[in-house]
């Protein structure tokens, strides 16, 4: 069977399309994220919405990121069907998937950060602004330093890049509704046609 990996930078939605995604399609539903907070027993519960902005998430994304990848390579294989939220794995993948990149630039995913983080998270304002940019140069590191790839500008592992960024313009949650379903509207026909189209290529074989 073949996966689906759904890719972008923070706050970009890949965490909220992957698992609507999975739900429409009766997947698994598989999270770096959580991965990484299951090696450290952290409660997903127990942690604020901008957790992965500060030190502390991001030297956790460091610290277990091989374990993670690793893990993400033996479940890409496991033979159940999945939706895979995450960075690297379109990189790094030894199986067929579809792989998409939700293009959003910085003050799209300002937008949407601030929107879920909104009464719940620690920063704000220009510290918000810091935290992502850092967050983003921080991964855009690792993947080149581990793998030799540029997180900015190698698109090849990615069947669809889907430019997002217009499609919220304000930090408000309704907004923020607006633009998720108008971007479901678009990856959903996308993955029911890979979907079917793998389908017939197994019961055929």
């Amino acid at each position: 069977m073949s996966n689906i990996i759904i890719s972008g930078l923070t706050a970009a939605g890949k965490t909220t399309h992957s698992k609507i995604l999975a739900e429409r399609f009766r997947l698994r539903y598989v999270g770096a994220s959580m991965l990484a907070l299951g090696r450290k027993n952290i409660d997903p519960q127990e942690i604020s919405p901008d957790y992965w902005l500060t030190d502390e998430g991001i030297s956790l994304l460091h610290d277990v990121g091989p374990d993670i990848d690793q893990a993400l390579l033996e479940l890409e294989s496991d033979g159940v069907q999945t939706v895979f939220d995450c960075f690297f794995l379109p990189w790094l993948r030894h199986r067929p998937a579809l792989c998409i990149w939700l293009e959003s630039d910085f003050e799209s995913r300002i937008l949407k950060a601030i929107v879920s983080h909104q009464g719940r998270g620690r920063f704000s304002g220009k510290e918000l602004r810091e935290r992502m940019r850092f967050k983003d140069d921080h991964s855009a590191r690792m993947l080149k330093g581990q793998f030799g790839h540029d997180l900015y500008s190698d698109k090849q592992p990615f069947a669809h890049v889907i430019d997002i960024s217009g499609f919220i313009c304000e930090a408000t949650s309704e907004a923020s509704r607006a633009s998720i379903r108008s971007v479901n509207l678009i990856l959903e026909p996308i993955v029911e046609a890979y979907l079917s189209a793998t389908a017939k290529v197994h019961s055929s074989t």
